[in-house]
């Protein structure tokens, strides 16, 4: 069980490969810089379908933890 906690997160599709997360994870990063928003923390990946999910079908999002207020 964790904590709720304020996250913010950027949306894709297809194969989670380390490159692909890794850009997902910079441009999210500079998203919330440009914002002047605090992050807390590495960002992550969360992915949420089975393996033999069609690439165009698959849902993934990057996310990272944000100062609360």
């Amino acid at each position: 069980h964790l904590d709720p906690r304020p996250l913010a997160v950027k949306r894709f599709s297809w194969r989670p490969t380390g490159e692909r997360v890794a850009e997902r994870a910079e441009e999210l990063l500079a998203r919330l810089e440009a914002a002047e928003v605090a992050v807390e923390g590495d960002p992550f990946f969360m992915g949420y379908d089975a393996p033999w999910t069609l690439p165009f079908l698959r849902r993934n999002e990057v996310a990272v933890e944000v100062a609360d207020g």
